[in-house]
């Protein structure tokens, strides 16, 4: 599925949602995050392509594969959590909705640490230290 089908299954799922809201608002939130599943599905099976493309990037940069992995999950991480952030304010949790932005943040620091302690240690060897 191409872009411009993936945004016209999404405008047509928005017209679906403002419907089952308005006759079982209930169940809207449910029915949302079933839809987002589908979608993130559809979105995934497109991605292997570009994991090869950088995979053979940093073999050929000679990068480290633990830190390009580490960029991968974090940002696998950060689009995960907007995504139910966004969830959560649709639903009117606004408060949950900023609890899934703080664990995602914390869930991006803990993946990244060990990428930033090389970084830091490179950094002192630089400077002499």
């Amino acid at each position: 599925m191409n872009v411009i089908g993936i945004l016209a299954v999404c405008a047509v799922m928005c017209v679906f949602l403002l419907s089952v809201k308005q006759i079982k608002p209930e169940i809207a939130a449910a029915v949302s995050l079933c839809m987002v599943c589908v979608l993130l599905a559809a979105g995934m099976a497109k991605l292997s392509p570009i994991f090869e493309l950088i995979d053979t990037a940093a073999k050929r940069a000679n990068l480290n594969s633990d830190s390009v992995a580490a960029v991968l999950k974090s940002v696998g991480v950060c689009l995960v959590g907007g995504i139910c952030s966004d969830i959560c304010k649709s639903a009117g949790e606004n408060a949950v909705a900023s609890a899934a932005q703080v664990c995602t943040g914390i869930a991006v620091l803990i993946i990244a640490a060990p990428l930033i302690g090389d970084i830091l240690k490179a950094a002192l060897e630089l400077a002499g230290g």
